[in-house]
């Protein structure tokens, strides 16, 4: 009898709340993004979400997209007061901060959010045939923040989302000084995003194009923080 109870428990049918579209981080969860339907028992496991009252009012979580016709997982929702304010912190050891200059338009229309893996393009022409250059020059990035004018996170809870500024990355030192020549430079980087599936299994951040690495590095010197010194100790000379 306990093992036949045991099957019939699995195989009974539960409702739960599901999501009518993917959500992106730090989204604020309505009501009119929820919706409930009827699944095996066996599928409810220990972290899903079971009551709509507890989805509601909630935020998705800096690192997690939920896809559409999703069940509500308890460790992708936080409260307001459990959102982190800046990803800063978690910055890992070596890494560099840097601020990509964007526009609403760029954005595609603020559709880049905290937590995407997202890919770099740079565009510039050849200087000697003025042929355009475009590629791909970074992989797999994440982006920390997005930010505005004012430094502010534009997807801090307010109801009218301000337009964005800056992207804000962290990476190794090598695609830092990368990306910084290539903003000093006569040339654009382009912000593109892709699916869910890019963020959610996310590859290594990695210099895509060696011809675009050499082209940019060609245009520049690096200074030594040896040098560096030498210079100020002799006043410029």
């Amino acid at each position: 009898w306990a093992y036949m109870w045991r099957i019939q428990k699995a195989t009974e049918p539960v409702s739960v709340p599901y999501s009518l579209g993917e959500l992106e981080p730090r989204t604020l969860i309505t009501g009119d993004m929820v919706s409930t339907k009827k699944v095996p028992g066996r599928t409810v496991t220990a972290n899903v979400i079971t009551n709509t009252s507890m989805i509601i009012g909630k935020y998705v979580s800096n690192d997690a997209v939920i896809p559409q016709g999703s069940l509500f997982y308890a460790d992708t929702l936080k409260t307001w007061e459990e959102m982190p304010r800046s990803s800063y912190a978690d910055i890992p050891e070596g890494y560099t901060v840097v601020a990509l200059p964007v526009t609403l338009e760029s954005t595609y229309g603020n559709s880049i959010f905290p937590g995407n893996y997202i890919d770099l393009y740079y565009v510039t022409r050849d200087n000697k045939t003025t042929k355009l250059i475009l590629g791909k020059l970074i992989e797999s990035i994440k982006v920390l923040e997005v930010m505005d004018s004012e430094g502010n996170n534009v997807f801090e809870k307010s109801v009218e989302v301000p337009s964005p500024s800056s992207l804000i990355f962290a990476v190794p030192e090598k695609i830092h000084l990368l990306l910084r020549k290539a903003l000093y430079l006569n040339g654009n980087i382009i912000p593109v995003p892709r699916n869910a599936e890019y963020s959610t299994n996310p590859k290594e951040t990695k210099i895509s194009s060696s011809f675009l690495e050499n082209l940019i590095n060609s245009k520049t010197i690096n200074v030594s923080e040896e040098d560096l010194n030498e210079l100020t100790q002799n006043g410029g000379e």
